[in-house]
């Protein structure tokens, strides 16, 4: 008896399964997504729409769109309109594309007579179409301009891979496969692609995730310096995500920003002098205030990357390449600011400090600001001045008693 009831429970269920399969296979074969378009203006509106042909009527169609890179996957409603028409509108000024993405999408339609099908999955590349950008590639890098120097792409890709070799200086890993660098005239062409990044006013940034540079190169005499700076520094950013990985987010600010201005090929001349005049004022901060975030105002921003550039450099001529590699496997563990450093090195932050301040400024005794030192010059010049004056003093009393 009780095998008679497993066999019909059995089948009642193999039954139960097919004829939903059926109806979803009914369903699925009913139904066609017709034509998916896209259309934007960049840092506007984006626009999907499709047509929907259906032998069951369509209750509601939602969309769900995925970026590439971003973790969560969006969710728009789109407007059904006659003859199966479905538009749906995504505005970027209130909820930023990540740009130069790929983006796949897809539709989930919902029918009258309660079943839902999910369509075919379609896809775009969402780039700032404000330009006809023109691409040429060599080896890893893919240079891609709008200017009309012909020669601006081929001097891009030759200091891209001199900036490589620099960097692999500092790091041991292979880059990705593609490096896609976006070559903008100007900072303010840049800045709708900057807005849609989140990011502020800067000449050059790098998403390193999606092995994407943007960089303004305006033309001129100091072009070159420019490419020398800024393609270099932005690639050390992409390599150290291949390093660590998603733990990039969590590195500190002066490990992250000193390599990539350690890479670049052209050092700013300014970083030396503003590291002198930070010690000679007591203005450097410690480094571990800059484990989270570097300061903001453009002043101490700039001498916040040389001090972090300096400190780096210092940690690379005493502990090399492995040594960088360690303390960013210990950030890609989870290892706090202060934590990474010991574990890799065997000494503390504020130790290794203290003596890459030895070490850079040896040479410079006098470091307080006049504000601080002028107490300790009236006390000096009491000291040795207080006896003269007493014995000058001693020397008249002498003579006056003698007359």
């Amino acid at each position: 008896m009780r095998a008679w009831l497993r066999a019909f429970l059995f089948f009642t269920i193999l039954f139960f399964l097919n004829s939903f399969v059926q109806v979803i296979a009914h369903s699925a074969a009913t139904i066609e997504v017709i034509d998916p378009e896209v259309e934007y203006i960049f840092g506007g509106q984006i626009t999907f729409s499709a047509r929907i042909n259906s032998q069951t009527p369509v209750e509601q169609v939602t969309l769900f769109y995925q970026v590439e890179g971003e973790p969560v996957t969006e969710v728009g409603q789109a407007n059904l309109y006659s003859q199966g028409r479905v538009i749906s509108i995504y505005d970027t000024n209130k909820a930023p594309m990540r740009v130069f993405s790929n983006v796949a999408y897809w539709y989930q339609i919902s029918l009258e007579d309660g079943s839902s099908v999910t369509s075919p999955e379609f896809g775009f590349y969402y780039e700032d179409n404000r330009f006809e950008w023109q691409t040429s590639s060599d080896g890893v890098f893919r240079a891609h301009w709008y200017s009309d120097n012909p020669l601006l792409a081929q001097k891009v890709l030759e200091i891209s891979q001199e900036g490589l070799r620099a960097a692999l200086n500092y790091v041991l890993v292979l880059p990705p496969d593609t490096i896609d660098i976006y070559i903008y005239d100007n900072i303010e062409d840049m800045q709708i692609s900057l807005r849609q990044l989140g990011r502020s006013l800067v000449a050059g940034h790098a998403d390193p995730a999606m092995g994407v540079v943007l960089v303004a190169l305006p033309p001129g005499p100091d072009q070159t310096i420019y490419m020398k700076q800024r393609i270099p520094h932005e690639i050390m950013h992409i390599l150290t995500y291949q390093v660590v990985g998603d733990a990039y987010s969590s590195l500190p600010p002066w490990l992250i920003e000193g390599l990539a201005t350690l890479t670049e090929l052209h050092p700013n001349q300014e970083y030396h002098v503003l590291l002198e005049d930070a010690h000679r004022r007591n203005n450097l901060v410690p480094i571990s205030s800059l484990c989270q975030l570097l300061p903001m105002d453009a002043s101490s921003a700039l001498t916040a990357y040389a001090q972090s550039a300096s400190f780096t450099q210092f940690l690379h001529e005493n502990f090399g390449t492995q040594g960088i590699m360690n303390l960013l496997t210990n950030y890609s563990s989870g290892l706090g600011c202060e934590q990474g450093v010991e574990q890799a090195f065997g000494t503390r932050l504020n130790q290794l400090e203290n003596q890459w301040r030895r070490d850079t400024f040896s040479g410079v005794s006098w470091n307080l600001s006049p504000e601080k030192t002028f107490p300790w010059v009236v006390l000096m010049v009491a000291v040795l001045f207080a006896p003269i004056l007493m014995t000058i003093h001693s020397l008249v009393k002498r003579v006056d008693n003698d007359r």
